[in-house]
């Protein structure tokens, strides 16, 4: 569709541009076929947030992720460390999954504005859950009350990371 305007837009300012039809179009087509060569025809967007995803993790998994330990009071929550977290993404879950993988429960807004940073949501979470990378705590939920901070069970996207296959 895009290649599509920018070939309609060329050919309507060939008297600007100085190029002929055949000339835009070629370009155009050009420009196409560099595209597809480099993304192919899969769905970029669900590339995307699982490469955001993967990125993210990656990146902060160890320095805006409170260590939280499933089952024990307030997660054994180290308040000294917890101190140190600037710009909290989550918590960094252990001990809730029976194949002892870690889960990092992101706060929802964090997730949609650095993860998903303007893809569409649902979209987004489909193609996590095809990459088994979320985890749904409530069927049919892709946020979902999770674990207890001080007090307040909270609503979290949950993530386990796995690498590319």
């Amino acid at each position: 569709m895009r290649f599509a305007l920018l070939d309609a837009v060329g050919e309507l300012a060939t008297h600007i541009t100085g190029w002929i039809k055949e000339a835009s179009h070629a370009a155009i087509k050009q420009s196409f076929d560099d595209w597809l060569a480099d993304f192919g025809i899969g769905n970029r967007e669900k590339y995307q947030v699982i490469t955001r995803t993967r990125d993210f993790i990656q990146k902060y998994g160890m320095s805006r992720f409170q260590p939280y330990t499933y089952g024990r009071p307030n997660g054994d929550i180290d308040t000294s460390h917890a101190m140190r977290i600037s710009d909290l993404a989550g918590y960094l879950v252990h001990n809730r999954r029976h194949d002892g993988q870690a889960e990092y429960h992101i706060i929802p807004s964090v997730f949609e504005a650095e993860i998903l940073q303007g893809l569409q949501k649902k979209s987004g979470f489909e193609a996590l859950e095809e990459a088994r990378m979320l985890v749904k705590a409530e069927k049919d939920r892709f946020v979902s009350k999770t674990i207890s901070v001080n007090g307040t069970q909270g609503r979290f996207v949950v993530l386990v990371f796995r690498d590319e296959d």
